[in-house]
């Protein structure tokens, strides 16, 4: 066992993980651990998941950090306003790459609030989303010494509109629209917020739903490892 364990974690870093390296990826610096950046972008990762610690039977850890430099994906893309909210997005490694080179894509599929770009204030719900499944969360980290990707962007949620169910039927609300302007934009809205079970909402951690990519501008990725 201990050798096929070895085999497959030096295949896996050679052929499969050298990509997902994100020193290779462009406009993407890994930060050091020494620097007040990293102490202070930690300190702040931690925090978040401190409201939420009572909900989760684990804890997370910071083993790396990187500063994302990167150009709009979107042209006239704003740069962050004040309402904007740092959120955190958690992805398979896969799809951070692909998310910090071309920027995010609207999914084909719906979501529980429809087809947008999901965040969360809390990186513990973040976690879950690191990896396909529960059992590859739990292997994947031994296998390869490689923690989950979980982004930190800032977003711009401007007005949101709360919802307590799933709504998988929105998409967003489309300013442009000549027949929303005929009625005054009654019922606009930027985002949406799905509410917390103490809230009268159907969710544990609320999460926070974009329809516009020029709403999220990258700033940091982390790698993070799960404690108990």
């Amino acid at each position: 066992f201990l050798v096929a364990f070895f085999c497959a974690r030096v295949v896996l870093g050679v052929v499969f993980l050298r990509d997902l390296d994100p020193n290779t990826w462009p406009g993407v610096r890994e930060v050091s651990k020494d620097s007040d950046e990293f102490q202070s972008q930690k300190d702040h990762f931690m925090a978040s998941c401190e409201p939420w610690k009572h909900k989760y039977d684990f804890d997370l850890s910071v083993d790396k950090l990187y500063r994302i430099d990167r150009p709009p994906a979107t042209p006239g893309q704003p740069s962050s306003r004040t309402d904007s909210q740092a959120l955190y997005h958690g992805t398979p490694w896969e799809a951070a790459m692909g998310i910090v080179c071309d920027g995010f894509r609207l999914p084909n599929h719906p979501g529980m609030f429809g087809k947008g770009i999901y965040f969360a204030d809390c990186p513990l719900k973040s976690w879950r989303y690191c990896f396909p499944s529960k059992e590859m969360a739990n292997a994947l980290p031994r296998i390869t010494g490689k923690g989950g990707y979980i982004l930190m962007c800032w977003v711009d949620l401007g007005k949101k509109r709360q919802e307590k169910e799933a709504k998988p039927e929105l998409k967003g609300y489309n300013r442009r629209s000549w027949m929303n302007w005929l009625t005054g934009h009654r019922g606009a809205y930027d985002s949406v917020q799905g509410l917390t079970e103490e809230e009268g909402g159907a969710l544990r951690v609320p999460e926070y739903i974009v329809y516009d990519i020029a709403q999220i501008r990258l700033a940091y990725l982390f790698e993070v490892q799960k404690t108990d």
